[in-house]
């Protein structure tokens, strides 16, 4: 699709506004790993844009579940820093060795990869969901990218896919909210937040998949 030069310039806005917040929160943080995993991962993503028409570099995925982990205050170095390199291994080509971070965050990142061969299988998918569990920083990683993705569907997925997404959404990645209260008490409401979020894209999508029929409502999940 081509593209509008509004639309180039509101993508580039986009980008360096995200750039600069994650920039600027690290430096006055102190959080080193952050700062060279955004400098990472913006030099591995050049080039890879998300699906769809709208053209949008694909770094802006991680650098906005990024600023959702530090909006919602899961500002540690090392998970926003997982955050920005949460795709890296699996989408360009590099291993866990070359990241520029600390032992616990590369096994972040190792969790969050899924094996190209058996991944999307179900005994995959099981393995790879589980391991996720055990690890605190790698359940919330996870349900801030299925956040971010669950947002961005609808201009990159066909219905099917979507279809498929929110159903594997639902088996696989809301029993990791449960997970993530057990590990985080404290952030109770945050998570709230971001399953409401979660649901109420689902909800907008049932409405559409089965109209309100007699003027009666659709009652919600």
């Amino acid at each position: 699709m081509k593209q509008t030069k509004r639309t180039n310039t509101n993508v580039h806005a986009q980008e360096r506004r995200l750039h600069e917040t994650i920039t600027d929160f690290a430096k006055e943080r102190n959080m080193p790993q952050t700062l060279a995993s955004l400098e990472f991962a913006l030099q591995h993503h050049k080039g890879q844009y998300r699906s769809g028409g709208d053209h949008l570099p694909y770094i802006c995925h991680p650098m906005t579940v990024a600023v959702q982990a530090i909006a919602l205050g899961f500002d540690d170095d090392g998970i926003v820093a997982a955050c920005l390199l949460h795709d890296v291994i699996e989408d360009c080509n590099v291993t866990e060795q070359e990241l520029p971070v600390e032992e616990d965050v590369r096994l972040v990142v190792r969790l969050l990869t899924r094996d190209r061969k058996t991944g999307y299988t179900e005994a995959g998918r099981s393995k790879y969901y589980s391991a996720i569990a055990e690890n605190p920083a790698a359940v919330i990683v996870k349900l801030l990218d299925r956040s971010s993705n669950v947002s961005d569907m609808a201009t990159g997925f066909p219905y099917e896919k979507i279809m498929h997404y929110l159903e594997e959404t639902h088996r696989w990645i809301y029993p990791l909210f449960e997970k993530a209260e057990e590990y985080y008490p404290e952030k109770q409401a945050q998570l709230l937040l971001l399953k409401y979020h979660m649901d109420s894209i689902e909800n907008t999508i049932d409405r559409f998949e089965e109209p309100e029929k007699d003027g009666k409502t659709k009652e919600t999940a």
